[in-house]
């Protein structure tokens, strides 16, 4: 059985995936303040890594828990849908089919409640 690391061609093509999308993340006026004094290079890494992790690929990721890593950031739930619309762009526009697309964002639909933090905003 393959994964949709392997369908999708694996760290070099998930990485282009994760440059890309935050490229696009930074370009937003909504979403850019959450990046200040971030280190891109380590999180597009770490991004890279988790991607990997959860379409199927080596458990290579090591970090914190999405909670404690998205603890204080005040995260709306308008900036998460946007990311996440932005995530599916970005995934289509690489190719992701459909039903693998719909899989991913189901992923990432179920870390909402976790994600998003900012009372009265979720």
């Amino acid at each position: 059985m393959t994964t949709l690391f392997e369908k999708y061609g694996g760290f070099e093509t998930i990485k282009n995936i994760v440059i890309d999308f935050y490229r696009e993340i930074l370009s937003r006026e909504s979403l850019a303040p959450y990046f200040v004094n971030v280190d891109l290079d380590k999180l597009i890494d770490h991004q890279t890594r988790f991607l990997s992790h959860l379409l199927g690929g080596p458990s290579t990721y090591q970090g914190k828990t999405l909670k404690s890593a998205h603890l204080g950031l005040h995260i709306s739930g308008a900036a998460f849908d946007e990311v996440a619309s932005i995530l599916c762009w970005v995934l289509d526009d690489a190719g992701v089919s459909e039903e693998d697309l719909k899989t991913i964002l189901g992923v990432v639909g179920d870390a909402r409640s976790v994600i998003v933090q900012d009372n009265g905003n979720a």
